[in-house]
């Protein structure tokens, strides 16, 4: 059974990476992926994919490691099909602000530079800037305070 995958992509300048295509390839191949527009794998998806006007790319595919070719990026990605984040992630921690603040330091012990994802009032915030301050502390910086959740996976 396939499961799906959705997710809202952005140019780097920060617009919405509206109504363009989407290349999805199994990790480490060249060779487009199989793709659904359903979990039951009856309805076949074309490759590219195109995002909605409102940037989100969702498509239907078997659990495992893709990687995404968007606006001339590459994005690796983990479908997981239980949707249990550490199945697919060895580790995760996960850092709630609940006061607002222009640096967010963050002690994980995850002995590594993890994959930081940050969200702000419900929404994804892409290209915030990290600084790994040691292989189990970073900080995240804002121009303004802000509160919010980071998630963090190695």
């Amino acid at each position: 059974m396939a499961a799906l995958y959705q997710d809202t992509f952005w140019y780097p300048t920060g617009a919405l990476a509206a109504s363009i295509q989407a290349r999805v390839f199994p990790r480490h191949i060249n060779v487009l992926a199989t793709l659904w527009q359903d979990a039951a794998e009856t309805i076949p998806q074309p490759n590219p994919v195109t995002t909605s006007v409102a940037g989100v790319l969702s498509f239907y595919a078997a659990p495992g490691d893709y990687w995404i070719f968007i606006a001339g990026q590459s994005h690796p990605v983990s479908i997981d099909g239980d949707g249990v984040i550490p199945d697919v992630w060895h580790e995760v921690y996960q850092h709630v602000q609940a006061v607002a603040s222009v640096s967010w330091m963050i002690n994980h012990n995850l002995n590594a530079n993890p994959d930081v994802s940050v969200v702000i009032g419900g929404q994804y915030v892409p290209g915030v800037d990290v600084q790994f301050t040691s292989l189990n502390s970073l900080t995240i910086n804002f121009g303004t305070p802000q509160s919010g959740t980071a998630t963090l996976r190695r």
